[in-house]
């Protein structure tokens, strides 16, 4: 037999075996003529639980090719050529060659319990639930110096030297409304410098610029300002950037006057605010220069032949000042210290509930944000995204950083439109500098990505609902990583299990179909709760990462109230075992220590319960069912009973939607010796053959008296 994937080795064995899966295999090959090296399987598949009467002529017995290759994609199944065209059928160019799309999730999703029995039942369920078109599922506090004025300007609150802005002045219900836009036309700005003011009045709106500058004694500023602001033309690269070295168009800008009036309680006190005010001139610079009688020649202000009337035929219209929204700003509003405001976070996730997370951060100015996404925006995500139709085909993450530059005048947060899973320079350098990451992907294997794959000294934060949306969980890592997401994960499927209220907290919802391309289909959650949970969320982040602790956070919100209930991350024995990497919990480990006191001089034992991660070659030891009372225990034996554990072992799998199984089982040696026996050796042979028609390794592990023995073979 040639050298074979092991993925390929396990469907032949399972096929041959004529056990679980009736196939006979017809040939099997493997080549490297491609860029990658390729197996192929040639099977007669019969299709068991066919219904008699079919509305797709599914044949009972179908003839396949599997391809499994070297390459990260899910093996490619293809049928007969006269196959009929249904959904989830990938029809390839030619038009004759058909693949099925068995699965809606993509390779690193599910490679975590990719194996040989995942693989033929996909197969299986594709042709048993076409045949029966059921494949596509149907629901898928001091006065200001100026009176108020209708009129609004947004600008950044800086005053500094001469310089040329661009805006845009539109009219609107209210008034004016004028604001900075790269579309817009340039205007020459001018900062004027004011004394503080301590007189508590109201003064008079200006109406021209004559009047403005004697409003502060300031009259012969002007000349100052227009003189350092000409001298452009002595620049030929600035000038051409600007006004292409054109005179006319320089002299044409409008005018726009900022002003910052420091306002004290009495003469010599603090300054207790700023009245911010703005004033735009609609004559030019040229007729500001001749109604002060002066001229531009060359690089030069000179005066002309002809008096003006030093500002007093400019008039000027007055704005109110809003100031833009800057992470500072922000911050302020939110009573968010700097040092939070600071924080590199690196999100994954910019689906509904990471763009709600980031919206709520961005607008408290809680983080400096990179975000990593590759999908893009449509239709149905409107109605649980803070995006818009206007952003339906573009990337969500590009889109979303338009947004965070309309929230923050200043905002440096930064968009990777690449999939999380891929060597993207950009994405390993963004979780490299990062202080913190939030998943918010929803996906077990980003979950598990972030935990174990990625470089980086960040805390991972999970965040994601139960699949109702009813509830709300955050997987916090403690501040050393000791308590992983990894870990997190495995202990909140243990809380399910041993609280009764969440015996339905993973009960799935109903859903919708989108479009009509393949596995289109959304959960129906109410957007009141991806709103509710995002603020959770971010409330908890803000919170929690002040402390060192790892903790689980669920949030039940059914109704209109919220329950809260947190849980201490349990801690974790790592050892390996004949190539595989076992996570024992401590917890459950004192458990089972104390069952074996308490069972003293006799023997006692149970079923161990958890999962495979079966790409890491990492087995976690999570929950026991304890000894059924058939059970039968002696000081020189254990024989595990039987009563109800059937059922128990249906509800755990119910219960943690499948993501906590049967792996083996243990028992207790009275004395410290936790070496197998005779007897030892043939019960872990029996539970490695049961185990191996699901293509899992069996788990065999002993106590003694302080001590303990992990055991594992395939």
């Amino acid at each position: 037999m040639g050298d074979f994937f092991n993925l390929t080795m396990e469907v032949k064995t399972l096929v041959e075996e004529h056990g679980r899966f009736r196939a006979s295999l017809n040939d099997i090959r493997s080549h490297d003529d491609t860029d990658s090296r390729c197996d192929e399987l040639e099977l007669d598949f019969e299709v068991i639980g066919l219904p008699q009467h079919r509305l797709i002529p599914v044949r009972n017995t179908e003839p396949i090719t599997i391809y499994i290759s070297n390459a990260e994609t899910l093996p490619v199944v293809t049928v007969r050529d006269d196959f009929p065209v249904v959904p989830h059928l990938n029809v390839h160019e030619d038009n004759v060659q058909k693949s099925l799309c068995y699965s809606d999730l993509g390779y690193h999703e599910i490679r975590h319990k990719l194996n040989g029995r995942f693989l033929l039942m996909c197969i299986e369920n594709w042709f048993r639930k076409t045949s029966m078109n059921q494949l596509h599922r149907p629901d898928q506090p001091l006065e200001p110096f100026f009176p108020y004025v209708n009129n609004v300007i947004v600008w950044n609150g800086q005053l500094g030297e001469p310089y040329f802005d661009k805006y845009i002045v539109e009219d609107r219900e209210f008034g004016k409304l004028m604001y900075r836009s790269g579309d817009g036309n340039y205007f020459a700005v001018f900062s004027l410098y004011v004394p503080p003011d301590f007189s508590n009045l109201i003064h008079n709106m200006p109406q021209t610029l004559l009047d403005l500058l004697c409003s502060f004694k300031n009259r012969d500023t002007i000349i100052t300002w227009l003189a350092n602001l000409l001298s452009i033309v002595k620049f030929p690269h600035m000038y051409n950037a600007y006004f292409r070295q054109e005179r006319n168009t320089l002299l044409a800008c409008k005018v726009l006057i900022n002003i910052a009036i420091p306002k004290q309680r009495t003469d010599g006190a603090h300054i207790e605010a700023y009245d911010l005010r703005s004033f735009v001139i609609d004559k030019s610079l040229k007729d500001i220069l001749a109604d002060y009688g002066l001229l531009l020649n060359g690089s030069k202000i000179e005066p002309s032949k002809h008096p003006g009337g030093n500002g007093a035929n400019i008039a000027i219209t007055p704005f109110n000042v809003h100031l833009a929204q800057s992470r500072l700003e922000c911050r302020c509003a939110n009573l968010v210290d700097e040092a939070d405001g600071e924080k590199q976070i690196a999100l994954v996730g910019a689906g509904a509930m990471g763009s709600h997370i980031l919206n709520n951060c961005l607008r408290s100015g809680y983080g400096k944000w990179t975000i990593i996404d590759h999908d893009y925006f449509w239709p149905h995500n409107i109605a649980r995204h803070v995006l818009t139709g206007n952003d339906i085909g573009h990337s969500k993450v590009k889109s979303l950083e338009n947004v965070a530059n309309l929230i923050q005048s200043d905002s440096d947060l930064v968009a990777i439109a690449e999939d999380v899973f891929s060597e993207n320079a950009s994405v390993r350098t963004a979780f490299g500098q990062a202080d913190i990451i939030v998943d918010a992907s929803a996906s077990i294997a980003v979950e598990r990505y972030l935990a174990l794959d990625i470089q980086s000294n960040a805390r991972r934060i999970s965040c994601f609902l139960n699949p109702q949306g009813t509830a709300t969980i955050m997987l916090l890592e403690s501040a050393d990583r000791s308590a992983r997401l990894d870990l997190l994960e495995m202990q909140y499927y243990r809380e399910l299990l041993r609280v009764e209220k969440y015996s339905d907290h993973m009960s799935l919802p109903e859903t919708m179909v989108y479009s009509g391309t393949c596995r289109s289909i959304s959960s129906r959650i109410s957007q009141d709760n991806i709103s509710l949970s995002a603020a959770l969320c971010c409330k908890a982040i803000k919170l929690h990462t002040g402390n060192a602790n790892g903790e689980i956070i669920i949030w039940t919100h059914a109704t209109d109230s919220v329950e809260k209930e947190s849980f201490t991350a349990d801690k974790w024995i790592t050892c390996e075992y004949d190539g595989w990497k076992v996570e024992l919990s401590l917890s459950l480990l004192s458990e089972m220590q104390a069952d074996r006191r308490n069972a003293l001089p006799n023997e006692t034992g149970g079923v161990l319960i958890g999962t495979y991660d079966i790409a890491r070659k990492r087995i976690y030891v999570v929950y026991q069912v304890r000894a059924p009372e058939d059970s039968i225990s002696s000081p020189t034996s254990f024989i595990r009973g039987c009563a109800n554990l059937p059922e128990r072992l249906k509800y755990i799998h119910e219960t943690t939607l499948d993501n906590l199984t049967y792996i083996g089982e243990w028992h207790s040696h009275p004395s410290a010796n936790t070496q197998r026996s005779t007897d030892d050796v043939k019960l872990h042979e029996a539970i490695v053959s049961y185990n191996r028609e699901n293509c899992l390794p069996g788990c065999m592990m002993i106590l003694g008296t302080d001590n303990y023995s992990i055991f594992i073979d395939e």
